[in-house]
């Protein structure tokens, strides 16, 4: 810095000393050639005194252009200026900042990616954009407009359209799914846009739904025995004592006697038929916690091939099973599973008992997070409400209880999964035990590996 500045007022000097020079020599001697010479000299000096002199703002005026192009440089010039220090503190600050807005954006960026909501980006033209991977996967591409979204619910595009900061709605999809929408403000790039974020409900609602169903069949059941139970334990009280009093009665009385104790046998064996009624309710109110462990899935299947094949072969039933990968895997209870699986078997059995042969198929698939275990049928498929099918007490058949499908939810749900059920395109029912990736639910020869 002290030689700069040295040769800085050097220059300065040699420009004052040859101008004054050139004027005495005009002056005084009148030899004009030299007092030329000296005013060149002094030119020239004074050209080098100024371009050094502004050395320092052009180099700081390139620095600042790279900052606002958000890629400083010049240090190295601007090292030897008297603002080479500050410049250099002020370059390393901004690009330690620099990196700690970028590991910041990349840690959001990521957060976005996981969060369980789908987010999306409305702005007032109508565009929508998908910000994560769930509201990639639910628009099944990045970009597209408001009315595009009918696709997914017919009041979709007019509900998140009309979708204020601080809203809230319920939507309901095609496919059954329930979402909850929250609405915020959002800038992007400058515009203004509505944030939507999309949770899907579905497991919450339904476990509600089942939650409240167990209450009230507990509840009934405990009323319903609390007044049985006397009634089937004095009509058992009272049936030998009408056989004693008609062995010691006249002819028309014992007739009489004997009609009363049939009476009575049948209020106690309608009784309990009917406590045994109740009971069964009741214990699909009361599904116990699972014993998870590892299955293996090809096992749950040979078990539900050995309990049902025979029974097909002898209705003229096509039976297959269908696993991929084959070594699939999952943590779960298996007893429970089993039970599942066969009330699903055992419906489409019942499908297909208004007619000869036909198919039933099991199907075990992977997919993103989820394991899905599948009955299908080649019968009538369902006619309305299939979403309703695993309500407890809903049936479809005239002798129906409502018991075996709602059982099959209330395992599903014990397992965090859910149930579906669809009409195939191509005829027949699906019922499906969805269940979540636990971090087991792979093929055996990965989970093995690792």
């Amino acid at each position: 810095m002290g030689s700069d500045a040295f040769a800085l007022a050097l220059r300065a000097v040699a420009a004052a000393g040859l101008g004054t020079m050139a004027a005495w020599l005009v002056i005084a001697t009148q030899w004009y050639a030299s007092a030329l010479l000296c005013a060149l000299l002094s030119l020239a000096a004074s050209v080098a005194f100024a371009h050094r002199l502004s050395a320092p703002n052009r180099e700081l005026s390139r620095w600042l252009d790279g900052v606002r192009d958000d890629a400083p440089s010049g240090d190295q010039a601007l090292s030897r200026t008297p603002l080479g220090p500050a410049i250099r503190a002020a370059t390393d600050a901004l690009r330690a900042r620099r990196a700690a807005a970028e590991a910041e954006r990349a840690a959001l960026t990521a957060l976005v990616e996981t969060v369980p909501s789908a987010l999306l980006a409305i702005d007032d033209a109508g565009r929508v954009r998908a910000l994560n991977r769930g509201a990639r996967a639910l628009l099944e591409r990045r970009e597209q407009n408001l009315d595009d979204l009918a696709r997914l619910g017919p009041d979709w595009p007019a509900t998140l359209g009309n979708l204020g900061p601080g809203g809230r709605a319920l939507l309901r999809g095609l496919d059954g799914r329930r979402w909850a929408a929250l609405g915020r403000e959002l800038r992007i790039d400058g515009a203004r846009s509505r944030l939507v974020s999309l949770q899907d409900i579905r497991l919450e609602l339904e476990a509600t739904e089942t939650g409240a169903w167990a209450e009230l069949v507990r509840v009934l059941a405990h009323e319903i025995n609390s007044s049985l139970t006397p009634i089937a334990s004095l009509s058992a009280s009272v049936q030998p004592l009408l056989a004693e009093a008609r062995v010691t009665s006249d002819a028309r009385t014992a007739q009489t006697i004997e009609e009363a104790e049939m009476a009575m046998e049948v209020v106690a064996r309608r009784s309990a038929g009917l406590m045994r009624f109740v009971d069964g309710y009741r214990r699909v109110a009361q599904v116990p916690r699972p014993v998870v462990r590892k299955v293996e899935v090809a096992t749950i299947f040979a078990h539900m091939t050995a309990l049902f094949a025979p029974e097909a072969t002898k209705r003229g039933i096509a039976w297959s099973v269908d696993i991929r990968p084959q070594d699939l895997s999952l943590q779960g209870d298996g007893d429970m599973l089993e039970q599942a699986l066969v009330n699903l078997i055992r419906n489409a059995f019942e499908a297909l008992a208004d007619r000869d042969g036909g198919t039933v198929a099991l199907e075990a698939r992977v997919e993103p997070g989820l394991v899905r275990l599948s009955v299908l049928d080649d019968g009538p498929g369902f006619a309305d409400a299939p979403d309703r099918l695993f309500v407890p007490f809903f049936t479809t058949k005239p002798d129906g209880s409502g018991i075996g499908l709602s059982l099959v939810r209330q395992i599903a749900l014990a397992h965090g999964g859910t149930t579906e059920a669809a009409t195939r395109a191509t005829g027949g029912a699906m019922l499906t035990l969805v269940l979540p990736v636990t971090g087991d639910a792979q093929p055996a020869s990965l989970a093995s590996s690792e």
